[in-house]
């Protein structure tokens, strides 16, 4: 999707494939519609913001000011929220994004049922200049004693938009299992002294 004639075949498919989920009875092929009707959207939010950044100079500034709001490399990462339902809450996937509070939050959005005995070491992934992110378990450990999940991460924001999260604290209580559910952050926290607000 490099260019307008681009952009608008696909949001054309988009409106398309809209109109088929809302037309549709089975609810699996419905759910396949919606998870591809989904990432169609992201590709496309995902090209305009590449083309605003290409074309338009005033644009680009903005995307770089926003990422110099985001870099950051003291950043904790407290879990909010925990599940005993693996099926729900084993987080091997987070989405989230910086809301109207100027902070942080981040909920499961995938699961591995493989890693119910493991708990999570690291978090890596990416942070666009909106404040949205995907973040992905990338290091485990085995959780031979079971108990909590790690509660606190602590993070950093590259210029690039990278995001690393690393496990500091897990708490050990009883033989029941834990699982994160949710995470929240105050990514303008710490270092020097910077506006709070990114450009939106």
């Amino acid at each position: 999707m490099d260019t307008i004639r681009d952009l608008r075949k696909t949001e054309l498919e988009l409106k398309q494939l809209h109109q088929s989920i809302s037309g549709q009875s089975n609810l699996k092929d419905k759910e396949e519609l919606t998870i591809k009707a989904k990432q169609l959207d992201f590709d496309l939010e995902t090209a305009v913001m590449n083309l605003f950044e290409k074309t338009d100079k005033a644009y680009d500034s903005i995307v770089q000011e926003n990422f110099d709001l985001l870099v950051n490399d003291r950043i904790k990462f407290i879990v909010t929220r925990e599940e005993t339902d693996t099926w729900k809450s084993h987080a091997t996937k987070f989405e989230g994004k910086v809301h109207d509070d100027e902070l942080f939050y981040g909920r499961t959005t995938e699961t591995d049922f493989a890693w119910i005995n493991y708990y999570p070491l690291s978090y890596v992934g990416l942070i666009n200049y909106f404040g949205e992110a995907d973040m992905y378990m990338n290091r485990k450990k085995y959780n031979l004693l079971g108990g909590k999940v790690p509660q606190k991460f602590i993070g950093s924001i590259n210029a690039k938009g990278g995001l690393f999260l690393e496990a500091t604290e897990r708490l050990v209580e009883g033989s029941g299992k834990m699982y994160v559910n949710s995470v929240v952050a105050d990514l303008f926290f710490g270092g020097y002294q910077k506006e709070r607000k990114i450009h939106r």
